[in-house]
């Protein structure tokens, strides 16, 4: 059908031009999603999606983008350390946004635990997952962190127990969010059709009388 023609382009848009290293949709500049609308206007040209949709296509590559996240996040966690990481760039990914993606990642983990104390890196268990440079930086976390970090106080392992329950929650949730869209997107083209009737109904009426 030509709803799931548009979902498919989407999702091969999403997962190529929509850049990862934003935290969240509403973080992606306003001229990256016309980009991005654009795109999919060219790969859907037999389609011809008019104007009316573009709302709803965003929404749409909203929803691919954090399932694309999603799927770096998977990539993110095959390797224990930030050097690793960046040296295993997935596959059309640019190496400088699959960076910053792993940058905004290992933020988006320190922030997100609310006691925050200063640990010697030494013994730290999150500085063993980030991993160090030559000089005992901590990578990720600016040049200006040598001997301390600010550190989520829970074990790092805790941390990623509840990352993964909440991405299988997310992979299983894709579909069916998916699928809703395409429901609302059916209904409103209903009522639209329905709309117009009335009016062609009315101006019947009217000329009539």
């Amino acid at each position: 059908t030509i709803l799931s023609k548009v979902c498919t382009i989407v999702g091969q848009v999403a997962r190529t031009h929509c850049p990862p290293m934003y935290k969240d949709w509403a973080e992606v500049p306003n001229l990256t999603k016309d980009v991005l609308w654009k795109n999919v206007l060219v790969s859907a040209k037999e389609i011809d999606l008019p104007l009316i949709r573009k709302e709803c296509t965003l929404r749409k590559l909203n929803t691919a983008w954090k399932h694309k996240k999603y799927e770096l996040r998977q990539v993110y966690d095959k390797f224990p350390t930030s050097a690793e990481r960046k040296r295993n760039v997935p596959i059309k990914v640019k190496k400088e946004e699959w960076e910053a993606f792993i940058d905004e990642e290992i933020d988006r983990l320190v922030s997100n635990e609310p006691d925050i104390v200063e640990m010697d890196l030494d013994n730290d268990l999150v500085a063993l997952v980030i991993g160090r440079d030559g000089r005992r930086r901590v990578h990720g976390l600016g040049s200006g962190v040598t001997k301390t970090v600010y550190h989520a106080s829970a074990p790092y392992k805790e941390i990623a127990q509840r990352e993964k329950r909440a991405r299988e929650n997310s992979e299983s949730g894709y579909e069916a969010i998916m699928a809703r869209l395409d429901e609302a997107d059916k209904a409103r083209k209903i009522l639209e059709d329905e709309v117009a009737d009335l009016k062609r109904q009315s101006s019947g009426l009217g000329n009539a009388s």
